[in-house]
């Protein structure tokens, strides 16, 4: 599976950030888990190999925003940018204290020359995992 970015709860798989054995997964004891996968974030709660895993005991499990491009992972470019402040705000909430609706905004106005609606905004940051309860 790739860790980060896994793409398959159940096995190994090749590609993403890096792959790594559940075994690894488990021996690492991860604090917090990014991934761009919307479909290991809703499996990772539920299968019960993850159970153990300190990111998913804590609920810091995160899905990194992924609309219109990838924050996070893939394709490489400018929001990646926008990625580094929001992993910075899930990890270092007292350091990035902005509002991530407004900082957003303020991204796509800078190098996209465009101000995202109220509704585009909900649907960026509002999919299950992006943004910290």
């Amino acid at each position: 599976m790739e860790f980060l970015g896994a793409k398959n709860v159940a096995g190994a798989v090749r590609g993403g950030l890096a792959a790594a054995s559940m075994e690894q997964v488990l021996a690492w004891d991860p604090e917090v888990i990014f991934t761009n996968d919307p479909h290991f974030y809703a499996a990772v709660w539920t299968d019960t190999r993850w159970g153990s895993i300190a990111a998913v005991r804590a609920r810091r499990v995160h899905l990194s925003p992924h609309l219109l491009f990838g924050w996070f992972d893939f394709p490489p470019g400018a929001n990646r940018i926008i990625g580094l402040y929001w992993a910075g705000r899930i990890l270092y909430p007292e350091l990035f204290r902005d509002d991530m609706r407004a900082k957003t905004a303020e991204f796509y106005r800078l190098f996209y020359h465009r101000a995202p609606s109220a509704a585009q905004l909900d649907a960026l940051l509002g999919e299950p995992g992006v943004l910290p309860r």
